[in-house]
């Protein structure tokens, strides 16, 4: 291949790719009464959507949403917006923290931090969701969600735990459980509610791009040259 007709052509691929941008944007911590079209405007995929009381293999979520990060949350039907949203790399979303709610013990300390939120889930009975606490008390759904600090089980509650907790079961979602994003709004799952998980996958960006493709364009030049 002539050299000019090489450079030409990365020169346009470099051209061309500049032209796009990393549109997706992974929101920080907890998020609340979120539009469809804020959503839509984050580029994130829907991957699984299901009723709150619908009984379903959590393997849904799993075999299905296999971004860089999850993002799981409720449609409040009342609010007609997401009432809760909090997203995390896929790894530590989907991760077993305990085996059910009872290994809970009454205030574990939870380490199993991602984007600012403390995400649990239970390998039997018990629950799935995300916290902004360092703790939680499953029973079987993470009850510091209650409005207002709690005291369980010996447990006090020095910070109010914000977060969505869904219920589970031996691998299955099963009926509810709620939310709460400021501490005293809390909000059970009812008619009409959908848990609601999306998927997004970082791509390199434009410059990133740019930079490998002057890379091969160098690596070619130096092969003509040589011949």
């Amino acid at each position: 291949m002539n050299i000019k007709i090489l450079k030409a052509a990365v020169a346009g691929l470099v051209l061309s790719v500049s032209g796009f941008a990393n549109a997706g944007i992974i929101p920080f911590g907890i998020q609340s009464n979120v539009s469809q079209a804020t959503l839509d405007g984050w580029g994130w995929s829907e991957c699984h959507r299901s009723s709150y009381n619908a009984n379903i293999a959590e393997s849904s979520v799993t075999g299905a949403c296999t971004g860089d990060y999850l993002m799981m949350g409720l449609w409040d039907f009342s609010l007609g917006a997401y009432g809760v949203l909090g997203a995390g790399e896929t790894s530590t979303v989907t991760a077993l923290t305990y085996d059910s709610y009872s290994s809970d013990n009454g205030g574990t300390t939870l380490n199993n931090f991602s984007n600012g939120l403390n995400f649990y889930r239970t390998a039997n009975s018990g629950s799935w969701g995300f916290t902004t606490n360092t703790i939680t008390e499953l029973n079987s759904a993470d009850i510091l969600l209650f409005n207002g600090l709690q005291s369980q089980n010996g447990q006090v509650e020095v910070n109010l735990s914000t977060g969505l907790s869904f219920h589970t079961n031996s691998g299955n979602f099963t009926d509810g459980w709620a939310y709460n994003t400021t501490g005293s709004n809390f909000t059970s799952m009812s008619s009409g509610d959908q848990r609601v998980f999306f998927q997004y996958t970082q791509v390199p960006e434009p410059s990133t791009l740019a930079i490998f493709a002057l890379g091969i364009m160098g690596l070619a030049s130096r092969r003509l040259n040589k011949q």
